[in-house]
């Protein structure tokens, strides 16, 4: 069982841990980020390590929201397949948006322009 459609979706992003795609979840846009797997590690110890990471990715997020934190919203996960669902949010990735030095970035980490 997939609630989510991956044949259109979109690689959003790409990183050393895990691909982020644009997909449809249960008929609106949402966010999958799927775990890559890691061929230098024994498969076993593979997994281990991935459904580790992934449930503290999720408990974190659960706990930084429960202190008024923004998050999205967490709609499915699925350690089978290293997936996590979460909303789509319309916008600049927070790497994109630190990179950018825009000024209105300082007022989230004060100092921040003393940092670059």
């Amino acid at each position: 069982f997939r609630p989510f459609e991956m044949q259109n979706a979109q690689i959003v992003s790409q990183g050393a841990e895990a691909k982020v795609y644009l997909a449809t979840f249960v008929g609106r846009k949402a966010a999958v980020k799927e775990r890559v797997v890691k061929g230098y590690r024994h498969p076993d110890l593979d997994t281990k390590i991935t459904n580790q990471r992934m449930k503290q990715e999720v408990r974190t997020i659960a706990r930084v929201s429960k202190l008024g934190v923004p998050t999205p919203n967490i709609l499915f996960v699925d350690l089978e397949r290293r997936t996590i669902v979460f909303d789509w949010i319309e916008g600049t990735s927070v790497k994109n948006w630190l990179e950018s030095g825009s000024p209105n970035n300082s007022w989230f980490f004060p100092g921040f322009a003393c940092l670059c």
